[in-house]
């Protein structure tokens, strides 16, 4: 695949590199992420640590500034919703900072794309963005550039997270030592146009407070033509009253954005902790429009994203492999005896990048129906493989998740898999996660057996797949069922089908025709780029879709709001065999 950096490439001639980047030998500079007026940002990979980071070069402050020692405090900053910032450097003349990479989207991006969110799905995040900016006030940090671009959606194959992006960096970018950043007009506090020396902890509630209007409404509390104009609005103008631009907006809700939103300081919520508490009564079960499960046990936590653009509000519950429970502002009193609990979870490992945000990019515009391409040669997309991932001889490589592990045996070259009458069911699942794919295999059902092919799974997921309900007891994954349709038990899950999670009857994904059943081989493609599936049973097409019609329906499966988890196997009832497994992975587009 051709890189910026090889000769054979159709790109562009890149900028070279700046000298202080050439003579930072710690660092493999892999390609520019961006420019502006805030410096030019760089992925490069850490040959020590082993890890991408983000280089954010600048003109060095000098020693003693303000803005170093701002930039020192934010390096201590150590806090799940805080990108952090890992080290400062000068190198020849040049400011160079080590940043977290976070492969994610900002919500600018995201709103822009999505239109206005969910309201439980703004509050959650606006609820983390001000339990992040509690604990930066509390290590005496301010940000003074709160907006949509700075906070950041980080999504890996499980969680996503809220980082808030640029502390301590933000209010000091091509600024000279003396002068103070007002921020960005268009969510700047009005004490920030008049005394922003004066700018304390409230100015970022302020601008949290403009970020939650946008974020429910599609657009900033004020527009104007200039930015003189702009701050006018801010210093005098009252901010539309939310209910009128949202229609049927809690009231409660309403009222807190006018406070945080308040002229003088003194009238706002006069702590992030404040604000993270009165927020949470509109993502908890006590909200009208949205239930959140009780406290969930270790291992699962609900964390929203904006599936729609619909008036009808919904929740997506995204549960990490590997959780790390952490205990946010405390909320206050308990009511009706179930206490006012909030759990954010992260994953252990590297969240991926700052800059340019390609996960926006990878999520469909709302009312877009895209089908995946038969182009195997799909110039855009490098494809690696196809690879075999049965070897025909063990279930190295496979896992199994939940049920008896002694369901899944290798007999005679064959994947095969006995399931308990009425359960549990179990997964055989891949160690490795898998993107978009294109995946093969034989299967053969005995009669009255009900199977599956699950993808962008996380072992050990028990999904929340109803409001207010409970987690599944037992593993559960998002699948594409493989089943003897005849039996009455599976007559509403035929092959090929995708359920929405709910009920049966609930949204699902439909075959166009039914294939041969049991004690026959079949020979099953399942391709996956994206939201656009594709599935093909001895050749034909069976389903060509798309899964962003079970997130506008409301459904609730973690794996639709992932871009990447591991494939597998699912069985339930009676037998099935699998073999041939192989697949081919599509990489992202060449740059």
């Amino acid at each position: 695949m051709p890189t910026p950096h090889d000769p054979g490439s159709d790109q562009p001639e890149p900028d070279p590199l700046p000298p202080s980047l050439v003579a930072y030998s710690d660092y493999e500079v892999l390609r520019r992420l961006g420019r502006g007026g805030m410096g030019v940002v760089y992925l490069a990979r850490n040959l020590l640590m082993g890890r991408l980071e983000a280089l954010k070069l600048q003109a060095d402050p000098g020693p003693g500034t303000e803005f170093l020692r701002e930039v020192q405090a934010a390096a201590r900053l150590a806090h799940p919703n805080i990108v952090a910032v890992y080290s400062a450097r000068v190198v020849l003349g040049t400011l160079v900072l080590a940043m977290e990479y976070i492969d994610g989207c900002d919500l600018g991006r995201l709103v822009a794309r999505r239109g206005r969110l969910p309201v439980p799905s703004a509050c959650e995040l606006a609820r983390q963005a001000a339990v992040g900016l509690q604990y930066a006030h509390d290590a005496g940090v301010i940000h003074r550039d709160i907006k949509p671009s700075n906070l950041i959606l980080a999504q890996a194959s499980g969680p996503a997270v809220l980082k808030i992006l640029d502390f301590g960096i933000a209010r000091a970018d091509g600024v000279a030592e003396g002068a103070v950043s007002i921020g960005t007009p268009a969510f700047a506090a009005p004490e920030q146009f008049e005394n922003p020396s004066a700018s304390d902890a409230r100015s970022d509630i302020y601008a949290l407070g403009g970020t939650l209007f946008y974020m429910l409404t599609g657009g900033p509390p004020f527009s104007a033509g200039t930015v003189t104009e702009l701050m006018q609005c801010h210093r005098e103008g009252p901010p539309p009253r939310l209910e009128s631009v949202r229609p049927g907006v809690p009231s409660g809700l309403a009222r807190l954005v006018e406070r945080m939103l308040a002229k003088n300081p003194a009238d706002r919520p006069q702590t992030a902790g404040e604000v993270a508490r009165a927020i949470v009564a509109f993502v908890e079960p006590d909200a009208p429009t949205w239930e959140l499960a009780a406290p969930p046990p270790a291992g699962n936590s609900l964390v929203t994203l904006p599936p729609t653009t619909s008036d009808k509000d919904s929740t997506i519950p995204l549960i990490p492999t590997v959780p790390t429970v952490i205990p946010t502002v405390p909320v206050g009193s308990a009511s009706a005896g179930r206490p006012k609990r909030v759990w954010l979870a992260s994953a252990v490992g590297i969240v991926l990048a700052v800059g340019i945000y390609a996960g926006c990019a990878s999520w469909p515009r709302p009312g877009t129906i895209t089908t995946p391409t038969a182009r195997s040669g799909d110039s855009s997309r490098p494809v690696v493989g196809p690879v075999q991932l049965f070897d025909g001889q063990s279930l190295a490589g496979w896992v199994v998740d939940g049920g008896d592990p002694g369901e899944w045996k290798v007999e005679d070259g064959v994947i095969t898999a006995t399931g308990i009458p009425k359960g549990p069911r179990t997964w055989l699942l891949t160690e490795k996660e898998y993107g978009d794919f294109r995946v093969r295999f034989d299967y053969r059902l005995e009669a009255g057996a009900n199977s599956g092919f699950a993808f962008r799974a996380v072992p050990g997921e028990r999904p929340v797949l109803t409001p207010g309900g409970r987690p599944w007891p037992v593993p559960h994954h998002q699948q594409i069922e493989i089943s003897d349709d005849r039996a009455k038990r599976w007559a509403n899950l035929p092959t090929g089908q995708v359920n929405g999670g709910g009920s049966i009857g609930g949204p699902a994904l439909k075959p166009t025709h039914k294939p041969p059943v049991e004690g026959e081989w079949n020979r099953m493609e399942v391709e996956l780029r994206g939201q656009a599936i594709r599935v093909r049973v001895n050749g034909e097409d069976l389903l060509v879709d798309n899964l962003e019609y079970l997130v506008r329906a409301g459904s609730l499966f973690p794996a639709l709001f992932r871009t990447r988890g591991r494939i597998g196997f699912q069985q339930y009832e009676h037998k099935a065999d699998f073999r041939n497994v192989t697949i081919e992975e599509f990489l992202p587009p060449n740059p």
